[in-house]
């Protein structure tokens, strides 16, 4: 009975060491730490029209283990406007061990102009008529191009259903980005 004891105790020891020696080599030998992206400048400055070529230029990646992993890099998001034609950028990079790194800058639209309301024909409309606003406006944007389809309205005098007459309306379309535009103008109701 003692001797069954030495060798369970025994086999105890000698799994505890092996489990505890692969633990320590596995914790050694694990990647955990994501690759570093740098950036020559902390903004970029682009057209609306740009690729993601021109997005990611300037931007590289490094991994202690992995070496240059710049080939890894994307955009993984670009956010709504924080101010007129500017927006946060956010790159990601990982390795081969599946770590990810990300990076956030500024991105500049050169050319950035927000949506535009074109009256296409006079807002008139017969009461009780079930006529929309397409075909008597449109909107284009820069980046999304036609958002006609977007367009939103509050009627900014009283209800104007059942009687003629002329009445405020706000028209409101909002881009991809979050760059709503407005037009307020008169609707004849006849």
């Amino acid at each position: 009975m003692k001797v069954l004891r030495i060798a369970v105790l025994s086999l105890f020891l000698l799994s505890s060491i092996a489990y505890l020696g692969y633990w320590r080599y596995i914790s050694i030998n694990t990647d955990l730490i994501g690759p570093e992206i740098r950036c020559d400048t902390e903004e970029v400055q682009v057209s609306v029209k740009a690729t993601e070529e021109e997005l990611l230029q300037g931007i590289t990646a490094f991994d202690d283990k992995d070496k240059d992993v710049t080939g890894t890099l994307l955009i993984e998001s670009i956010s709504d406007f924080i101010s007129p034609g500017k927006r946060i950028i956010t790159y990601a990079a990982f390795d081969s061990s599946n770590n990810v790194s990300r990076l956030e800058r500024k991105l500049i639209y050169t050319d950035y102009t927000s949506p535009q309301f074109t009256i296409l024909q006079p807002l008139r409309f017969a009461l009780g008529s079930a006529d929309g606003v397409e075909g008597y406006l449109q909107v284009l944007d820069c980046l999304d191009g036609d958002i006609t389809d977007k367009i939103k309205f509050d009627q900014l005098s009283y209800n104007y259903y059942g009687s003629g007459g002329v009445y405020s309306i706000e028209f409101r379309a909002t881009n991809s980005a979050g760059d709503t535009a407005y037009l307020s103008t008169d609707v004849e109701f006849y």
